[in-house]
């Protein structure tokens, strides 16, 4: 019987349901709230969203770009790759996701509306903001799901509110929402999902669906090719290897025809623009600090470093060493995963990633993958002895209240240097 003629089912529908419009309506709030110095659409969120004005209202020939579209992202569009074309050097993967969101809002605009906003408003966001809400909400489900079958629902619950309101995964969704990070975390959860999904029932469509969101999170930033292989090793299970390995192999050809399909619309819009099927739009920018990794900075820098914006973070690698207690093999892959991405971000030729940052975004979709060490934080927590138990719990949620607190304070940017504690402290208690 389909969920929804149950009364749990319906139930469980308007828990969902609500709980999407008091994500939407936190997004919204933060956003009117702060002003992100005229920085709505523009910088790197400019060009992770331009596919959408390019793809639905002004084209790719430059010259049809409006220059008040230029202004408000403070950015041209043009690069040495695509003369005469509108180009952006990120990829479509985030504007796909949120297509059918921002065509409601052009729909909504064409027929209700006096005089239609440019796509590069608030005005449009308001319908983009609703799908970054829909998709955290979905992937939410999806992990809580994937936790609950190995720690219970308690464990899951905590999990998932310690991973949003203790990292910096709250901030790249109600702030940062046309930042690409909460997009690659969603579609994290959603390919593990499904793939999980598929290998215990062994269901084709499901092994589709993991094809496809593995390859949307790859288009959202190639760099999640990892996450997906973290996938995988963590999904097949040593008893079963073979047998999982075969149905695999068995629907591999439909699985790269799903895969291919999400890029189609990229591959495209690189050839048109461009002349060239397949490019590496970011030229000059790479990992080129592997000789001198931003380590320290990545951890303790008060410009955009872990542990100043969210202390709660590592209760993450300790969760992985708890974890060798309980289970090697997730430990390992995890562990490993953990060194060598912080290694790989820390070697970017920006340290940081970039100034204005909550925090070490790179790190907010793989948070869902990581997700697993926190439950065994919060499980091990629970084991603890009252006087242990006790002050553990204290110390957590202090680093929450602190993060929380931080996060009402900071608006969209620190602009002191990487070192610069006496400016972060006096902006704090300001």
């Amino acid at each position: 019987m389909p969920f929804w003629k149950t009364y749990h089912g319906r139930l469980k529908f308007i828990l969902l349901f609500i709980l999407l419009i008091q994500v939407y309506n936190a997004i919204q709030s933060r956003q009117e709230k702060v002003t992100n110095f005229g920085c709505e659409i523009c910088a790197d969120k400019s060009g992770y969203y331009i596919y959408l004005p390019i793809w639905f209202n002004y084209g790719l020939d430059q010259k049809d770009m409006p220059e008040l579209a230029k202004q408000r992202t403070s950015q041209n569009f043009e690069n040495e790759l695509a003369p005469g074309k509108s180009f952006t050097k990120f990829t479509s993967g985030e504007a796909l996701m949120l297509t059918p969101f921002y065509l409601a809002g052009d729909l909504w605009f064409s027929r209700f509306g006096d005089k239609a906003p440019i796509p590069i408003s608030h005005h449009y966001l308001k319908f983009t903001n609703f799908g970054t809400a829909f998709y955290i909400v979905l992937a939410m489900l999806a992990l809580f799901s994937l936790l609950r079958k190995r720690f219970g629902e308690g464990v899951a619950l905590l999990t998932l509110l310690l991973l949003y309101f203790g990292t910096n995964l709250r901030y790249y969704t109600e702030d940062e929402s046309l930042m690409s990070h909460i997009y690659s975390f969603c579609q994290f959860s959603f390919a593990w999902y499904f793939l999980e999904k598929a290998l215990d029932t062994r269901k084709t469509k499901h092994l589709l669906f993991f094809a496809l969101c593995s390859s949307w999170a790859i288009l959202i930033r190639p760099t999640n090719v990892l996450g997906i292989l973290m996938i995988l090793v963590l999904s097949l299970r040593k008893e079963e290897i073979k047998d999982q390995l075969r149905f695999l192999s068995k629907h591999l050809v439909p699985m790269i025809m799903a895969a291919v399909v999400i890029w189609i619309p990229q591959l495209l819009y690189w050839k048109m623009t461009t002349g060239q099927w397949l490019i590496y739009s970011y030229q000059n920018e790479g990992f080129h600090r592997w000789k001198a990794p931003a380590l320290i900075e990545q951890w303790f820098a008060v410009q955009s470093g872990i542990l100043p914006y969210t202390p709660a973070f590592l209760a993450i690698p300790i969760g992985m060493v708890l974890m060798f207690k309980r289970n090697r093999k997730t430990a390992a892959i995890l562990g490993v995963s953990f060194v060598f991405l912080s290694y790989l971000f820390a070697s970017w030729w920006a340290k940081g990633f970039g100034d204005c940052n909550f925090g070490y975004r790179p790190f907010v979709e793989f948070s869902a993958l990581w997700s697993p060490a926190l439950a065994v934080f919060i499980a091990s927590l629970f084991k603890m002895k009252s006087w242990a138990k006790v002050s553990v719990s204290i110390v957590l949620l202090a680093c929450v209240w602190y993060s929380t607190d931080l996060y009402h304070h900071f608006d969209s940017c620190f602009f002191g240097k990487a070192w610069d504690y006496s400016k972060f402290i006096q902006d704090y208690f300001s």
